[in-house]
């Protein structure tokens, strides 16, 4: 009778060890800014100084698995990719580079970091879509709230849908979060086109 047990306990042993070998490891990624745009503003020494106060993201993007959108109603998180930290914090960190960039200005900070001195703008970002959809499209939905720091008066606010050009599979991360990146930079584009119409 302990011999049968101790078999038994020596194929289940043998079973999960084939099975955890087996299983695929998890891949991780990150968004990255895109700094091969043609920059907005071209005159430094006016660079405008913006603070990014708030970006929000729904409940559902708020965890480590990658997720996309099955159908209308169906959303699917993957186990074996996902996000290398919070996509929040990932998303604030690619729009400060992003504005950076766009504006030519070193005067760029999310909270909670500050700048050396009072910024001019002060922009709310509330992300209500981003992933790829049922359709096989990159597809970011969001609103968001541009206003003068010494007043707080309205500069502009708005609700952007901005869906990738490109057809992507699936099962294909890397083109899904590359994807991302390139409709997050275009998004940060026409945030940086209106501060530099502003600032004139």
């Amino acid at each position: 009778m302990n011999n049968k047990l101790i078999l038994i306990v020596a194929m289940i042993l043998m079973l999960s060890g084939c099975l955890s070998n087996n299983s695929k490891p998890a891949s991780f990624y990150v968004l990255n800014a895109d700094i091969n745009q043609a920059p907005i503003n071209n005159d430094k020494e006016k660079a405008p100084a913006v603070e990014i106060a708030a970006l929000h993201i729904p409940p559902y993007l708020d965890r480590k698995q990658i997720v996309i959108r099955q159908s209308e109603n169906r959303l699917h998180f993957s186990e074996s990719n996902r996000w290398g930290g919070k996509l929040r914090k990932n998303l604030s960190r690619v729009l400060v580079k992003n504005l950076s960039h766009l504006l030519q200005s070193s005067r760029i900070a999310a909270i909670p970091h500050s700048l050396p001195i009072k910024p001019q703008y002060q922009l709310e970002v509330t992300i209500i879509q981003f992933e790829r959809n049922a359709q096989g499209y990159i597809e970011l939905s969001v609103q968001w709230r541009l206003v003068k720091s010494a007043n707080m008066s309205l500069v502009a606010s708005a609700t952007e849908d901005i869906v990738s050009e490109e057809l992507i599979s699936a099962d294909d991360y890397q083109s899904i979060v590359s994807a991302m990146s390139d409709t997050f930079a275009r998004f940060s584009k026409t945030l940086a086109i209106t501060i530099v119409a502003d600032a004139k």
